[in-house]
């Protein structure tokens, strides 16, 4: 019956040009993913040194701890993106500034630079992320997407390959 109800309400939004999508900040939280961008390359802790205070870059795909993310929910339209082998680390804003340029860290999660926003997901379900501080930088590859890239802040860019990211190996919580 809930299904036969679900279809119907859906049916009845695509006609009314509605869409019953989540948004990011009404999404569930996700564990365990990598996130990677149209290259193939995966957002990395480099050599699994998670020393707070280390710079995040691009690394091919190994499917390590390194590479595995939470996105955890933080109220309003903020996210924080959590190391799962040391879930008291997440992605930070290296001085919680709207700076083009400055790195993105593995930190403590314990303040506010270490919220992002979405910037809505684009064309190919890929992702822009936001720090809170920031009005017109996103995440980025610095120089592009490649090898050993350091991840920082850089103006947002729409399909820019070095500024969107993809969720693999979603889990989500109820």
């Amino acid at each position: 019956m809930r299904k036969r109800i679900a279809a119907i309400l859906t049916a009845v939004a695509a006609v009314a040009g509605l869409s019953l999508a989540a948004t990011p900040a009404q999404a569930a939280d996700r564990y365990g993913i990598e996130i990677d961008n149209p290259d193939g390359y995966c957002l990395d802790v480099p050599n699994s040194n998670f020393t707070p205070g280390t710079p995040l870059q691009a690394w091919t795909c190994n499917h390590t701890d390194a590479q595995k993310w939470n996105l955890v929910h933080v109220g309003s339209h903020y996210i924080k993106i959590q190391s799962t082998a040391h879930p008291d680390l997440c992605l930070n804003n290296q001085y919680g500034r709207d700076h083009t340029g400055d790195r993105i860290l593995i930190y403590y999660c314990s303040n506010s630079d270490s919220f992002f926003n979405t910037v809505g997901v684009d064309w190919n379900g890929y992702w822009e992320f936001q720090p809170s501080a920031s009005s017109v930088n996103c995440l980025n590859y610095a120089g592009g997407s490649h090898q050993g890239a350091w991840l920082i802040q850089y103006p947002c860019e729409p399909r820019a390959t070095n500024s969107l990211f993809d969720l693999w190996n979603v889990v989500t919580s109820e």
